[in-house]
Order: C-alpha cells, then sequence, then structure tokens
C-alpha cells in the first residue's frame, strides 16, 4: 500500500528535499514493494516519547523541537498550541439492537451520521435480516442514498439543536423509508433536500485493536491527502498534514463504530472502514449483514459491495456483483456504473462477549481481502 501511494504522490512530495531524502531511493526514485526504508528521525522521536513519556510531545524540549520543526517546513504552530490542546470527548449516538448497545460517532464525523441514519433504516421490519440476492443489494443502495442525502442536514447545522437531535432515533429511518419501494429504485429527486456533490477524501485508514479484558479502539483517522501537505518537518520524520477545509479536506469518511453487551457492559463488536465515500456504506453493510443476518464477520468481508452517495444518482457496484444481479437492479430502475472496489474495513467481533470475567475467548479478527491490511490475533 505504501509503495502504490509513494509512486502516485512522488512527483509533488520529492519537491521537498527533507521528504525525498528519505522517501527516495539513492537513485532518485520512491521506495517499491520489498526495499527496506528506515526512518531514522521518525524512530528518535518515538525514542524520546518512550522516554518522556506522552507529556513531552505537548511542553519541554521535544515539544520546542517539533514547533521549530513545523516552522522550519512552513508550518503554523507554536508551544501555546501544544500546551493548550485538549482533546474533545464527544457522546457517542447509541442504538439498542439485540441485547447490545451500537455507538455510532456524531459530527463532524459525517460517517457516523450516514451509518447510524442507515443501520435504522436496514433495521425497520426486519427488511435486511431475511434479504437475500438483489434484493439484499437494492436495499443496501435505498438505505444509501436515503442516509447521504439526509446527512447533509445535520451538517449543516453544525453546532445548533439540531446537530445535537438524536440521529439514531428510529423515527427519522421511518420517515426516510416512506416512499421505500421494494422493486423500485426510488429517483433522488423525491428525496429532498437534495444536496450539493461533497467530495470526500479517500486519504484515511482505520484500524481496532481489543486486548484479552475487552478493552478497545476503533480508530479512523486521516491526513487529508497521501502524506498529507507532502512536507517533512525537518529532522523529525513527521509528515505534515494538510489543513481541513474545502476541496475533500473533511471528516465526512470518518465514522469508526463499537458495540457492547447491554446488560453486562461486555465488549462484542469494532469496525473501521476507509476509501472515501464507499467506507460508509461498506462499514455499515459488513456490519448489518454479521449482525442483522447473522453471517460470518469473514463471509460478511468477503461479499459484493454496493454504494449509492445520493448524488450523482448513480448506483455503484463491485465487480465481483455477478451480471445477474446487475441486470436485476438495472430493471428496477437503478442507473449502475461498474467499480473494482469500494471501501475497506477492519473489524473484531466478539460474539459471546469479552470482558475481565470472560473464561472462554470467541473472537474473529479480519481485515478486508480488498487492501492491504493485517488481521492479527495474539497468542493467549
Amino acid at each position: 500500500a505504501t509503495a502504490r501511494e509513494l509512486a502516485l504522490s512522488a512527483k509533488p512530495l520529492f519537491q521537498d528535499p527533507n521528504a525525498r531524502k528519505i522517501f527516495a531511493r539513492p537513485d532518485g526514485k520512491p521506495f517499491e514493494e520489498g526495499d527496506h526504508l528506515i526512518q531514522h528521525d521518525l524512530a528518535d522521536i518515538y525514542a524520546a516519547l518512550r522516554i518522556g513519556g506522552i507529556t513531552s510531545f505537548y511542553e519541554g524540549q521535544l515539544a520546542a523541537r517539533i514547533v521549530k520543526a513545523v516552522r522550519d517546513a512552513g508550518g503554523a504552530l507554536s508551544l501555546e498550541d501544544l500546551n493548550n490542546y485538549v482533546p474533545r470527548w464527544r457522546k457517542p449516538v447509541a442504538i439498542p439492537y439485540n441485547g447490545q448497545i451500537i455507538n455510532f460517532v456524531p459530527s463532524p464525523a459525517g460517517a457516523g451520521i450516514a451509518s447510524g441514519l442507515m443501520w435504522n433504516m436496514l433495521t425497520l421490519e426486519n427488511r435486511f435480516r431475511g434479504a437475500v440476492g438483489a434484493t439484499r443489494l437494492h436495499l443496501l443502495l435505498e438505505t444509501g442514498k436515503r442516509a447521504f442525502i439526509a446527512r447533509s442536514a445535520w451538517l449543516q447545522s453544525a453546532g445548533t439543536v439540531k446537530a445535537e437531535q438524536d440521529f439514531g432515533d428510529p423515527d427519522n429511518a421511518r420517515s426516510l423509508m416512506e416512499n421505500f419501494n421494494r422493486d423500485k429504485a426510488t429517483p433522488i429527486a423525491k428525496l429532498e433536500p437534495v444536496p450539493a456533490l461533497v467530495r470526500e477524501n479517500i486519504a484515511g485508514t482505520g484500524f481496532v485493536i481489543v486486548d484479552l479484558v475487552g478493552l478497545a479502539v476503533a480508530c479512523n483517522l486521516t491526513n487529508f491527502n497521501f502524506f498529507g501537505s507532502g512536507r517533512i518537518a525537518p529532522g523529525t520524520g513527521i509528515v505534515l498534514a494538510m489543513a481541513p477545509g474545502q476541496a475533500g479536506r473533511n471528516a465526512l469518511s470518518l465514522g469508526p463504530i463499537i458495540s457492547f453487551d447491554a446488560d453486562f457492559q461486555s465488549f462484542r463488536y469494532a469496525i473501521a472502514g476507509s476509501g472515501g465515500a464507499a467506507a460508509t456504506t461498506a462499514t455499515t453493510s459488513v456490519l448489518a449483514t454479521s449482525m442483522q443476518q447473522g453471517i460470518t464477520l469473514k463471509k460478511a468481508l468477503n461479499a459484493p459491495r454496493v454504494h449509492h452517495s445520493g448524488v450523482p444518482d448513480v448506483a455503484l457496484l463491485e465487480a465481483s456483483v455477478s451480471e445477474k444481479y446487475k441486470y436485476d437492479l438495472e430493471q428496477r430502475g437503478h442507473t449502475t456504473e461498474v467499480v473494482p472496489a469500494l471501501g475497506k474495513v477492519n473489524a473484531v467481533e466478539c460474539p459471546l462477549g469479552l470482558d475481565a470475567r470472560s473464561e472462554n475467548i470467541a473472537c474473529f479478527v479480519h481485515a478486508d481481502p480488498r487492501g492491504a491490511g493485517m488481521a492479527v490475533e495474539a497468542e493467549r
């Protein structure tokens, strides 16, 4: 994955001499798969953090070193910025399902809003539980397009009372699905308000980690571009992110999910996706396929995917979707386009629950076969 992104980014990236020093081979070409890349400066920073603790990143000599390096690279950072930084804790939107509490992230992580809306639409009348074949794909497309269009209203009202409204409320899903037709695609003109087309940043990643007592992390992150701004803070090995803003530099594709047992609070499921707008539908379809349909996590990850962003009114189908299903969707009124892959997902599932009281640990960890990620289960 690194080699592919280096090949795509090498020309602008190597305009920065510090980046070229790290990511270019002696012959001036970008490192390729199998090459041995050593990042001495970054290793020194990690060593300093290991010795000084995380506080040293925000104050003291290491912080001053980082600030100077960022400024030398043309960035804007001060010691006050680091000293005064405080993480922002946000309460997740909790949706109960079959004895579990599924937690979705609120704005500005726009994927959480769309996933929560889509999840509730899929659970209505247990439609998705028994859906198979083209009917299953049709349902994913119809809930996806509605979720993306409805999401715009929440995002446009950031900081207002509506922004705090629980998008996990089932009544929102019922309203969105009032004109759903199991046999026909609903034109987006009937799903007002139709938002402007917003490009979502595909330069992101996601990972999940669970320990033996059920403490879990599901994380999405982005530098808003492959190799961020393309500049290295000299002497640190740190790649500076692009500043968030327009032209796809947004958090719309970020939306990890964690679920736990409602009664015993034990861990059950963690999932994080990447791949731009398709990350939302990929994450939600894997989650729904494994939890609502009872299909194994591995099979859910391997299942052919579809995606609809609302605007334009086009159903994207993975190349693995059969011609039979493609024809069926077109007969229902979908305009289709075939693409190689849609999103990448990493997930962990512990169907029996996992916490400090667990005697028998039964967990499944999987990385999406569409990507270059890894899934590792430590020996117990």
